[in-house]
């Protein structure tokens, strides 16, 4: 049964570019969840998987889980209370499905993680994505823990090397 999440930010994948804080909270997931878009965005998964594979130990067990993200509909061809009611409906399929495939974890995977470009704290979605997947056990009787490890943002890096 999972006992914990952790949201991690990778910066813009680059594992030089990763936090020790980010490095070290990376070797302690057992399963990487990454929103599967479409042949579109395989490299993102890609360099999700640079990221991991040079970060953590070799002798730390992990895999990475492609969950088909759900369809959020026209933005363009919506108002602005549409548009909000279509991002609930999406987020809440989200949930749906990671919660799916969190369920079905084998049983020494206790800890999942969510790789988050840039600093998590850009990310609302995801964070809130995940606060949606633990109120979900909390009413089940579950507890699970979950955190958010900080990450390097493009304006921290463009500051960076225009100096």
């Amino acid at each position: 049964m999972i006992d914990q999440i952790r949201v991690i930010g990778i910066g813009m994948g680059d594992p030089g570019q990763v936090t020790g804080e980010a490095a070290q909270a990376l070797a302690t997931v057992d399963v990487f969840l990454v929103a599967d878009k479409g042949s579109a965005a395989s490299d993102l998964v890609a360099a999700r998987q640079h990221v991991c594979d040079a970060l953590i130990p070799a002798d730390h067990r992990y895999r990475v889980v492609q969950v088909p993200d759900p369809k959020r509909g026209p933005d363009a061809d919506r108002d602005d209370t549409a548009y909000g009611r279509g991002v609930r409906d999406w987020h809440a399929a989200r949930v749906d499905a990671y919660a799916s495939v969190i369920d079905g974890l084998d049983d020494g995977e206790t800890t999942v993680g969510f790789l988050v470009w840039g600093d998590p704290a850009f990310y609302d979605s995801t964070i809130r994505v995940v606060d949606a997947l633990v109120e979900r056990w909390a009413a089940a009787g579950v507890t699970v823990e979950h955190d958010v490890i900080a990450g390097i943002s493009a304006p921290q890096l463009l500051a960076a090397r225009h100096r």
